[in-house]
């Protein structure tokens, strides 16, 4: 698959409900891309509205008949991914690379 048909959305540092809008707008360009990656490897801490932004993202995706978007996660991230029980929801990577290559 060649790289431009990736679409990459990163974020850094932590990201809670005071950063909720900043963060649907980051995600909003993956909306209907066919390779889409959620880069959250540089993320801290996420809070379950966080969360709920990539589980809200994830449904329109499904609803059009697109596939699950690949979450790049730090191991902060992934606790709270496997904690609430939606590791088998995304696929799950430690890198950029690695998400690419799962796509």
């Amino acid at each position: 698959m060649n790289d431009e048909r990736f679409r990459i959305a990163a974020f850094t540092g932590e990201i809670d409900f005071t950063g909720r809008d900043a963060f649907r707008g980051g995600l909003a360009p993956l909306t209907d891309v066919e390779a889409p990656i959620v880069d959250l490897s540089a993320v801290t801490y996420m809070d379950s509205s966080a969360m709920a932004e990539i589980l809200y993202l994830q449904r329109g995706r499904a609803r059009k008949g697109r596939a699950a978007m690949c979450l790049v996660v730090s191991p902060a991230v992934r606790r709270l991914i496997e904690v609430a029980g939606l590791q088998n929801v995304f696929p799950l990577a430690t890198t950029v690379e690695e998400a690419k290559a799962q796509l």
